[in-house]
Formats: C-alpha cells, sequence, structure tokens
C-alpha cells in the first residue's frame, strides 16, 4: 500500500518550485472505496482562508496500479487545486499540466483522462461483476455488469417487475 501523504507532499514541493505561494495548503485527504469511474477529485471552498479536498480512489494506492498513472493523478488533481477548479480541464489548468510535464518529465503524462494502462489495472484491481436478478412472477431477467451492486440487486425485495411481481436474486 503506498503512503498517499508522503507522496502529496512531495508532490506539494514541486509545485511550490514552480508556483510558489499559488499552492494551496491541502486541508482534508479522503480515500474512497466508492470512486470506480474517476481515480481523483478536488473539492474546492473558498471563504475566508479557502479549503482544498483532495478525494482519491482506493485501488490507486494498490502497488499494481502503476506507479506513473499513480503520481500523475495526484499532480493532476493538486493543479486543479492550484487553479481552484475554475477552468476544469481546458484553459489555465491545461497551461499549468503541459509546463509541468516541460519541467518535471517523469510527469510528463498529466492528462483529462488517465491513460489505457491506468484503466486496465484498475479493472485487474477492481474487477466489474455481472449482477442478476429474475421476477419470481413473468420469469424476466435483469442484468447489470458493474463494479458496484445496482439498488434493485442489493435490496430486490423493495422493488418489482413490471408485471408487479418481486424481484429474486439469481447467483
Amino acid at each position: 500500500m503506498r503512503d498517499i501523504n508522503n507522496d502529496l507532499a512531495y508532490v506539494e514541493s514541486l509545485l511550490r518550485n514552480l508556483y510558489g505561494d499559488k499552492v494551496p495548503k491541502i486541508n482534508e485527504v479522503k480515500i474512497s472505496n466508492k470512486m470506480t469511474r474517476t481515480f481523483g477529485k478536488c473539492t474546492t471552498h473558498y471563504y475566508d482562508d479557502g479549503w482544498t479536498k483532495l478525494t482519491f480512489a482506493s485501488f490507486i494506492l494498490d502497488e499494481r496500479f502503476p506507479y506513473e498513472e499513480y503520481m500523475s493523478v495526484l499532480v493532476h488533481e493538486y493543479t486543479h487545486a492550484i487553479d481552484r477548479n475554475k477552468h476544469g480541464h481546458s484553459g489555465e489548468w491545461l497551461r499549468m499540466a503541459e509546463e509541468i510535464s516541460d519541467c518535471y518529465i517523469f510527469f510528463n503524462n498529466i492528462q483529462r483522462y488517465v491513460h489505457e494502462q491506468g484503466v486496465e489495472s484498475r479493472n485487474e484491481i477492481k474487477p466489474s461483476k455481472v449482477y442478476k436478478c429474475t421476477c419470481k412472477e413473468c420469469g424476466a431477467i435483469f442484468k447489470k455488469t458493474a463494479y458496484r451492486a445496482p439498488r434493485w440487486y442489493a435490496h430486490p425485495e423493495n422493488f418489482h417487475c413490471k408485471c408487479g411481481g418481486r424481484l429474486k436474486k439469481i447467483i
């Protein structure tokens, strides 16, 4: 398991060399087991002193996730914090991402989306599953392939088919 706090401190020091006081203090770092499609998220609130939270998907901390992609995700989200989430993935954010890639050769893949290698690693670390239910009355089958169980699978007693029949899990 990777030490995200140590790695974020390293990223912060590199970014401070480029942007000085523009680099905000990260007030909260959260690891989420629920994030499946995104690898990270930056949330900023600027009232008086400012407040920034970075949230990362738990699977990027796994050693099987490529280290270059992992560090790229950290820099990507930190760049959003510097930008205060104002420009999305264009404008100032894009200019900074290109500048960081030029200055630090080991961050040469800061992009809007993670490379195919990162997506393949995610699928290996957190594979999707097939969820199936059937209607007790008409026999209709409900099927979904996903990373998390849909609500109708997790609690079939709360759902019913178009015919009015109740659902039952197929294992």
